[in-house]
C-alpha cells in the first residue's frame, strides 16, 4: 500500500511538472522571438554609431596633421633663427680653440725635448739593471747548486745513520738477551740453575764449566761435543760446597747435578804423544781452551783424553790404528768414543753455552764501533745542516736581491716605456693640432654658406603655415557636427544593449527552469519504475523467507541435539586428559631420576677411566725406566724375579756396592750415560713447562669463557644503547625518517655481522647500501655521532666524511658535530662551506714559493667576539 501511495504522488507530481515545463517553454519561445528583433535593432545601430567614429576620426587627423605641419614649420623657423645662433656660436669657438692650439703646440714642442733626453738616460739604466741582474742570477744558481749537494749528501747520510741505528738497536737487544739467557742459566738443567741461584748466598760455588774456560770460535762446537753433558757441571772450592748443594737438591726436589770440587778433581790420564803427531790431529782439547790456571786440574779432567781432528775421515782412520781405544772429536761435532761408537749428525745445541761469553764481548765491541760511527755520522749530519741554512740564508739574501733588482728592471721598463709613449703621443698630436687647425677653416666657409641659405629659407615657411591655419578651422566645425550625432546614436545603442541584457537573463533562467523541470521528471519516471520493481520481488521474497524460517527450525533443533552431545564427550576427553596428565608427571619424575643418575655414573665413569690412564702412564713410565736405566723388558725382568727376604734397604746396599764394583771396572761410556741424565733432567723440566701450558691452557680457556660472558653481556647492553642513539640521530641529520640496527644472529653476538637499515624521508625503508652515496655517507655520520655521544673520546680527527653530502645535509652535519664539541674536541679536514662556517678555528695551507708549505690560521672565536 504505501508503494502504492508512492506511484500515485509521484504521477500527480509528474503531471504538475509536464504542465510547468509546457509553460516555461512557451514562455521561452516568445522571449527568443523577442531577443532576435532587439539584436537587428542594435547591430543597425552599432554599424552607425561606428561609421561616425570613422568620421570623426578621419576629422580629427587631418586637424592633427594640419597642427603638425604648423609646428613643424614653427619649429623649423625657431630652428632657423637657432641654426643662426648657433652658426655665430660656432665661429667665436673656432677662433678660440685656434688661439688653445698654437698655446698647446709651443707647450708640447718643449715636452718633447724633454721626453727624449728622458729616454736615453732610462735606457742607459735598464743596461746597468740588467748585467747586475744577471751577476746575481749565476750566483743565485751556484749557491743551489751546493744546497742540493749538501740535501743529497744529508739524504744519503740520515739514511744511513738510520740503517745503523736500527741495526744498533738489533746488537744490543741481541746483547741484552745473551747477558739475560747468561745470568738467567738459559740451556742449563733446572737444578743447575737452582743452585746458581744460591751463588750469591754461598761463597764455594764458583760457576759452570762453561763459565771457567774460554776457546776459539773455530773449536767452541768441537770443545762443547767433548764436554757432552759436562759442560753443566758445577765448580766448587771443596767437597764440603758440593754435598750441602746436593743435599739442597735433594730437599727441594729439584734434580740432579754434577760437582766438580777443586781440592778434588784430578787429571784422569794423558794422551800417547805419538798421537799427537798423527797427520791430521790438531790437539788435545784441554789445550785448545784457556783458564785460570787454579782450574787446569779439572780442564784436564775433562777434555784431557780428547784429541780434536781435522774431520770425521782422520778420526776413523785414527780410531782404528789405535784399536777404538781413544775419544776423538772433530770441529763439526763428529765424535768417535772409545770402543768405536760414532756419534754426529746436525748440531742442534742452539743454546751454544761455550760461545756465549766470547759472543757478548764480539757485540760489545761491535756495538761500541758502531755507537761511534753513529756519532760521527750525527756530527756529519749537524755540519751539513749548518752548511744547508747557511745556503738557504744565501739563497734568500741573492733572491731578495734578485727580486729587488726584478722590480727595478721592471719599474725603469715601464717608465722608458711610458716615455716612449708620451713621446709618440706628442708626435701624434702635432698631427692632430695641425689637421684640427684645417678643419676649422673649412667650417668656417661652411658656415658663412648656410647662413645666407637659412635666410630664404624661413619667409617661404611663413606662407605655408598661414594656410595650414584655414585648413585647420574648417576641420574643427566638420568634427563638432559628427559628434553631437555620435552621442545620439550611442544612447539609443545603450538603450537597445539594456534590455537585450535584461532578455538574456530571463531566456537564461527559463533555460534553466526547464532543465531542472526535465531532471525531477526523469527521477520520478526512475522512483515510479523501481517501486513497481521492487512490489513484485516482496511478494517472491515473502513466500521464500516462510520456507527459508522452516529449514532454519530443523536445523536449530539438530544443533542442540549435537551441543548435548558434544559436551558429553567434552567432559568424557577432560577427565581422559587430566588421567594422561598425572601418568605424564610421574614418568618425567621418574626421567629426572634417571637422568640424574646417568650423569653420576658418567663422572664416576669418567674418573674411573682418568685413574686408569694415570696409572697405564705410571706403568709406562716403570717400563721406560727399567729400558732406559738397565735395558730390560717387563717379561724379561719376570723371568730374572726371585723371592728374597732381604728389605729395601739392604736391596739399596747391595746395588751401590754392585754398582762400586762395576764402577772399579773402569770407565765405560761415562759420557752416555751422562747424556742420558742431561736428557732426562731435560725431559722432566720441558715435562713441568709442558704440564704448566696444559694448566695454563685451562685456565685461559676459563678466562676466555668468562670475557666471552662479558663481551656478550656488554656488547647486547650497549649495541641496544647504539641503536636507539642511531635512530635519534638519524632523524635529526636527515630531518624525519627512521633508522635501525640488526643482528644478522642474535644467537652468536661476538661473530655476528649488522645490518644497516635506513628510511630517508620520503623513502621505503632500504638496506643502507640501496642508499645514494651521500644518503649512504650521511648514514654512516649518524653512526658514527650515535657512538660518540654514547661514550664521547677527547680527541677525534676526521678526514672529509662529508664530501659527498649536498649543501643542506653539510649545514645540518656541522649544526650536530658542534653539539659534540661540548664533550670532544674534533680536527675537521674539509672544502665544505658549511663545515668552516661552524667551525672555531681555521688552519689553511698555502704554498707561496715552490716547496715551501706556509701555515695561515684564523680564529673564528675571536674575530666574533671583536664584532
Amino acid at each position: 500500500q504505501e508503494l502504492i501511495s508512492r506511484m500515485e504522488r509521484s504521477d500527480g507530481e509528474l503531471s504538475r511538472l509536464n504542465e510547468e515545463k509546457d509553460r516555461v517553454s512557451a514562455e521561452q519561445k516568445a522571449l527568443h522571438k523577442e531577443l532576435t528583433e532587439k539584436k537587428k535593432k542594435a547591430v543597425s545601430l552599432e554599424k552607425e554609431v561606428n561609421d561616425l567614429l570613422a568620421e570623426q576620426q578621419e576629422g580629427n587627423e587631418a586637424i592633427e596633421a594640419a597642427k603638425g605641419e604648423i609646428i613643424d614649420f614653427m619649429n623649423l623657423g625657431g630652428t632657423v633663427k637657432e641654426k643662426v645662433a648657433r652658426y655665430d656660436t660656432m665661429l667665436e669657438n673656432i677662433n678660440l680653440r685656434r688661439a688653445e692650439l698654437r698655446q698647446k703646440y709651443l707647450a708640447d714642442k718643449s715636452e718633447d725635448e724633454k721626453v727624449k733626453a728622458e729616454d736615453a738616460r732610462l735606457t742607459m739604466q735598464l743596461q746597468t739593471i740588467r748585467e747586475s741582474l744577471t751577476d746575481n742570477q749565476q750566483h743565485l744558481s751556484r749557491v743551489e747548486s751546493d744546497l742540493r749537494t749538501r740535501t743529497d749528501r744529508s739524504g744519503t747520510v740520515r739514511s744511513e745513520l738510520t740503517r745503523m741505528s736500527q741495526e744498533l738497536i738489533r746488537l744490543k737487544s741481541r746483547h741484552e738477551s745473551l747477558r739475560n739467557l747468561s745470568e738467567r742459566y738459559e740451556g742449563y738443567g733446572n737444578s743447575i740453575r737452582k743452585v746458581m741461584e744460591q751463588k750469591g748466598k754461598h761463597s764455594g760455588i764458583i760457576g759452570v764449566v762453561a763459565d771457567i774456560i774460554e776457546t776459539e770460535s773455530a773449536y767452541e762446537t768441537a770443545i762443547e761435543t767433548a764436554l757432552g753433558g759436562s759442560i753443566q757441571n758445577i765448580v766448587t772450592t771443596d767437597e764440603k760446597t758440593a754435598k750441602e748443594m746436593i743435599a739442597f737438591l735433594r730437599e727441594g726436589k729439584l734434580g740432579r747435578a754434577t760437582f766438580l770440587p777443586i781440592s778434588s778433581v784430578v787429571p784422569r790420564g794423558s794422551v800417547d804423544p805419538a798421537v799427537l803427531s798423527e797427520n791430521g790431529v790438531i790437539g788435545i782439547a784441554s789445550k785448545l781452551v784457556k783458564t785460570d790456571p787454579k782450574y787446569s786440574g779439572i780442564v784436564e779432567s775433562l777434555l784431557g783424553r780428547n784429541i780434536v781432528v781435522e774431520n770425521i775421515d782422520v778420526a776413523i782412520r785414527i780410531a782404528k790404528k789405535y784399536k777404538q781405544t781413544l775419544r776423538l772429536v772433530t770441529p763439526n761435532g763428529e765424535l768417535i768414543s772409545p770402543g768405536g761408537s760414532i756419534s754426529g749428525g746436525a748440531y742442534r745445541n742452539n743454546s751454544n753455552l761455550l760461545g756465549r761469553k766470547r759472543e757478548l764481548e764480539d757485540l760489545t765491541k761491535e756495538i761500541g764501533e758502531m755507537t761511534k760511527a753513529c756519532t760521527g755520522l750525527k756530527q756529519e749530519d749537524a755540519e751539513l745542516s749548518m752548511q744547508r741554512e747557511s745556503l738557504k740564508e744565501q739563497q734568500k739574501q741573492y733572491q731578495a736581491v734578485i727580486q729587488k733588482l726584478t722590480l727595478e728592471q721592471n719599474s725603469v721598463m715601464l717608465n722608458q716605456k711610458q716615455t716612449q709613449s708620451r713621446a709618440a703621443e706628442l708626435e701624434h698630436s702635432f698631427a692632430s693640432m695641425k689637421k684640427e687647425n684645417d678643419e676649422l677653416d673649412r667650417q668656417v666657409q661652411d658656415i658663412d654658406q648656410n647662413k645666407s641659405e637659412l635666410f630664404d629659407t624661413e619667409k617661404q615657411q611663413q606662407l605655408e603655415i598661414r594656410e595650414r591655419e584655414k585648413l585647420i578651422s574648417d576641420q574643427e566645425k566638420k568634427v563638432e557636427d559628427i559628434r553631437t550625432r555620435r552621442k545620439e546614436k550611442e544612447e539609443r545603442l545603450a538603450e537597445a544593449n539594456l534590455m537585450l541584457g535584461t532578455v538574456n537573463e530571463r531566456n537564461a533562467f527559463y533555460q534553466s527552469s526547464i532543465d531542472r523541470i526535465q531532471e525531477d521528471i526523469d527521477r520520478q519516471e526512475a522512483e515510479k519504475a523501481d517501486v513497481r520493481l521492487r512490489s513484485g520481488e516482496r511478494l517472491s521474497e515473502q513466500q521464500g523467507l516462510k520456507s527459508d524460517i522452516d529449514e532454519k527450525q530443523k536445523l536449530i533443533d539438530e544443533c542442540k541435539v549435537n551441543i548435548e552431545k558434544a559436551k558429553t564427550d567434552l567432559e568424557e576427553k577432560q577427565k581422559q586428559k587430566e588421567s594422561i596428565n598425572r601418568k605424564n608427571k610421574t614418568f618425567f619424575a621418574r626421567r629426572e631420576e634417571l637422568s640424574q643418575n646417568i650423569s653420576g655414573l658418567d663422572k664416576a665413569a669418567f674418573t674411573l677411566r682418568s685413574a686408569i690412564e694415570k696409572l697405564e702412564e705410571s706403568k709406562e713410565s716403570l717400563f721406560t725406566y727399567m729400558w732406559e736405566e738397565y735395558e730390560l723388558t717387563y717379561t724379561e725382568t719376570e723371568k730374572l724375579r726371585e723371592e728374597t727376604d732381604k728389605s729395601i734397604t739392604e736391596m739399596r746396599k747391595e746395588i751401590a756396592s754392585v754398582k762400586q764394583q762395576i764402577k772399579a771396572l773402569g770407565e765405560v761410556n761415562v759420557g752416555a750415560i751422562e747424556e742420558y741424565k742431561e736428557v732426562s733432567e731435560r725431559y722432566q723440566f720441558l715435562k713441568a713447562q709442558h704440564d704448566d701450558i696444559v694448566k695454563a691452557e685451562e685456565n685461559l680457556r676459563g678466562v676466555i669463557a668468562e670475557l666471552d660472558k662479558a663481551m656478550k653481556e656488554t656488547f647486547a647492553e650497549k649495541f641496544q644503547e647504539i641503536r636507539s642513539m642511531f635512530a635519534k640521530v638519524f632523524r635529526e641529520l636527515f630531518g624525519g625518517g627512521k633508522a635501525d640496527l640488526i643482528l644478522v644472529d642474535e644467537e652468536d653476538l661476538l661473530e655476528t655481522g649488522i645490518i644497516i637499515n635506513a628510511q630517508p624521508p620520503g623513502k621505503k625503508l632500504q638496506n643502507m647500501m640501496q642508499l645514494s652515496g651521500g644518503e649512504k655517507s650521511l648514514t654512516a655520520i649518524a653512526l658514527l655521532f650515535a657512538i660518540q655521544s654514547l661514550k664521547p673520546s677527547p680527541f677525534c680527527l676526521l678526514d672529509e666524511i662529508e664530501a659527498a653530502l649536498d649543501d643542506s645535509n653539510v649545514t645540518r652535519f656541522a649544526k650536530y658535530l658542534k653539539k659534540l664539541t661540548k664533550d670532544t674536541q674534533f680536527i675537521v679536514i674539509t672544502h665544505r662551506k658549511g663545515t668552516m662556517e661552524c667551525a672555531d678555528i681555521l688552519y689553511g695551507i698555502t704554498m707561496q714559493e715552490k716547496g715551501v708549505s706556509t701555515l695561515v690560521s684564523v680564529n673564528l672565536i675571536e674575530d666574533k667576539l671583536d664584532d
